[in-house]
Order: structure tokens, then sequence, then C-alpha cells
């Protein structure tokens, strides 16, 4: 049996599919190779060796670097940023800047997560030890635009979520371009147990893959409906 091409109209809405679910298929295979390939330098880089924060030749790109480091709190410039569950408990994660012993300035910890009281009105208490402490962790570079699930990003020491720029608004100190997840234990109480960053290389192969039957689909339909069917009924 001869086809029959279908016309203009359904070619060109065949062709516009193609190109959307192509296009959407080729971003999301980008996407996976990009993840990939931080997935590959966080695991690189934690392997390496801790650096000291402040010395001589710290690396100007620190995202997930080991660090450590030797200071002491400032609890008066402490951040608690909301809505942060941790097995089914709400709570708040701890950020602090932390005045460097070797005076070149602060480093802004996430000390950890601590839960809420149950009254919004009552925050909970944070133990910070005094005198010189030692941080060991992972650096990150907190995002500058999160998810904002209101205006309200700060009620006063709580906040929405966490960016530099909103630190830095706030407080008048100096701090580095990336803030360190803690991970040693200095007897405050405060939980710790980070996971590994979720890269979602999988989710963006599987999306890719969906795309790709979606153009597949076009193409059968078009052949089929648009030429075999046009074919028989005449």
């Amino acid at each position: 049996m001869r086809l029959r091409w279908p016309g203009w109209p359904l070619t060109a809405a065949a062709v516009a599919g193609l190109v959307l679910t192509l296009s959407a298929a080729h971003w999301q295979f980008n996407r996976a190779v990009y993840k990939s390939e931080l997935a590959a330098r966080y695991a690189a880089r934690q392997a390496q060796p801790p650096i000291l924060v402040g010395r001589d030749g710290e690396p100007r790109d620190m995202a997930y670097r080991r660090i450590e480091a030797f200071g002491e709190f400032d609890a008066l410039r402490a951040v608690l940023v909301d809505n942060r569950v941790r097995a089914g408990r709400a709570g708040f994660e701890v950020i602090m800047p932390l005045k460097l012993a070797n005076g070149s300035g602060f480093l802004l910890v996430n000390r950890g997560w601590v839960a809420a009281s149950g009254d919004r009105r009552s925050l909970p208490r944070v133990m910070t030890p005094a005198g010189v402490v030692r941080v060991a962790g992972t650096a990150v570079i907190p995002s500058e635009h999160p998810y904002e699930l209101s205006y309200q990003t700060v009620q006063g020491r709580v906040w929405q979520n966490f960016t530099l720029s909103r630190y830095r608004a706030a407080y008048d100190i100096a701090v580095r371009d990336y803030l360190v997840r803690q991970e040693n234990d200095i007897g405050d109480g405060l939980a710790r147990d980070w996971s590994a960053p979720g890269f979602g290389i999988q989710r963006h192969r599987a999306y890719a893959a969906q795309w790709l039957i979606f153009a597949a689909l076009i193409v059968v339909f078009y052949v089929y409906f648009g030429c075999v069917r046009a074919r028989a009924s005449q």
C-alpha cells in the first residue's frame, strides 16, 4: 500500500512536536552530563586532605572541599533557618559565624540541626561552646535564589532560607563566599548527619528517555493516522 502525504497542517504539527520533544530530551541529557561532572568533582574533592581555612594559597573554588578551621563562635550573629525536617520532626538549621583564630575574618558555619520547641514564639536554645573550637566539615555554596514560600522571608533570627547576600545585608561583617557544613561533634547536642548531595543524574536521564518516547510516538501517530489511515480511507 502506497502512503499518502497527510498535508501541511498535520506535517507542521508533527515537526513542531518533534522539535519540542527532541530539544527537551537534549536539554535533559546535557543536565545529566553536567550533574555527572559535579558528582565526580564532589567525590574527588572529598578524597583530598582538608584545607586549613585562612592559610596562604586557599583555593578560590572551595565547593565540596573538606575544610578545617579554628576560632570562636559569635552567637549574637546566628541565624535559624526554618522548616528543616529530620525524622519527621520540624526544626531549624543553626548558621553562625566563626571568628577565625588566625585573624583572617569570619567563616559561616552550618552547625547542625535543632528541633523546634512546638511553640513558634519560643525559639530553641542552642548551646555554644566558649573559647576556640575546631570545626571540620565540607564547604558548600548556598543558592542565591531559593524557593520562597512567602514574602516574610526574615522574622528576626528566623529565616525562611539562607543566602549570603541576605546575611551580608543583615550583619556588617566580612564573610567568605561559602559556608561550611560542620561534621565534627563539639558536644553541643546538634544533629549533623548530613547526607551526600543528591545530584539527580538518573532523574534527568529518565526525563530524557520520556521525551524520546514522546518523539517516537509522534512519528508513529503521524505515519499511521496521517498516512496509512488517510490512504485506506480513499
